[in-house]
């Protein structure tokens, strides 16, 4: 019976599984006992390759057994991070499965890594990645054009390259006061969804219901964002002449 005391090969550990499950636990419903199906595990945060800026990120994921399963064995489960085991906490009502961090993240790389199994002995792991980025974009910006008018078909016009991919989102304000730059109302905002390293933002003096504004000074605000969110912004002002011969 040695290899019953100490169990190598899968057959083993799930026959000294189910001795321990009927004679010590003295489980006796026969689906219980002849569990074969391996819990899951769903629901990972920070999402597989995803990006966050939170250096200190909440690592969990969810560790279920089969509706109809024996039960996970909360003895036999590891949680680790590149390698390095986790302290964590299982919280069989909510199947909560989350880990705590001793020290904030540096930016870079990280392989989380969940190995479990039920107490039938049935096995399953997961692995997902997740990069730690908290350094805002940079960003080179230049404005072709800062006058619209539509007789003369221009439009403003500002290249911008940044040093990563990105999105960005443009916002433009009615300028109320001239010597104070005070904002008014959005006249029009936009939101792009790939990711670049250069794009030209381009305004034609319309509104977003494409209205055509009023003449006069607007501020062009444009952020751009990084995978994890990280945000840099500037300001421009353009003008809006539409008036005849201008």
């Amino acid at each position: 019976m040695e290899h019953i005391k100490n169990p190598s090969s899968t057959t083993d550990k799930k026959f000294a599984y189910f001795l321990r499950n009927f004679i010590i636990d003295q489980i006796s419903d026969i689906d219980k006992l002849m569990d074969m199906t391996p819990p899951t595990i769903s629901n990972l945060s920070p999402e597989d390759n995803s990006y966050t800026n939170d250096s200190t990120p909440k690592i969990y994921a969810y560790l279920l057994d089969d509706e109809k399963g024996i039960g996970i064995d909360k003895e036999n489960i590891s949680f680790t991070l590149n390698g390095k085991d986790l302290k964590f906490t299982y919280n069989q009502d909510t199947k909560a499965l989350v880990a705590t961090l001793e020290s904030i993240l540096s930016d870079g790389e990280y392989e989380a890594q969940i190995k479990a199994s039920d107490k039938a002995g049935n096995e399953t792991q997961k692995k997902w990645k997740f990069t730690v980025d908290t350094i805002p974009p940079e960003v080179d910006y230049e404005v072709l054009n800062k006058i619209i008018n539509v007789k003369k078909e221009t439009k403003a016009e500002i290249q911008t390259t940044t040093n990563e991919p990105t999105t960005f989102i443009a916002e433009i304000f009615r300028v109320k006061d001239k010597d104070k730059g005070n904002k008014g109302e959005t006249v029009f905002a936009f939101e792009s969804e790939e990711f670049s390293h250069d794009f030209i933002f381009a305004w034609d003096g319309k509104d977003n219901g494409g209205n055509l504004v009023e003449n006069g000074v607007y501020t062009v605000r444009l952020s751009v964002l990084d995978r994890a969110k990280n945000t840099t912004s500037f300001e421009e002002k353009v003008n809006v002449n539409n008036e005849a011969g201008k």
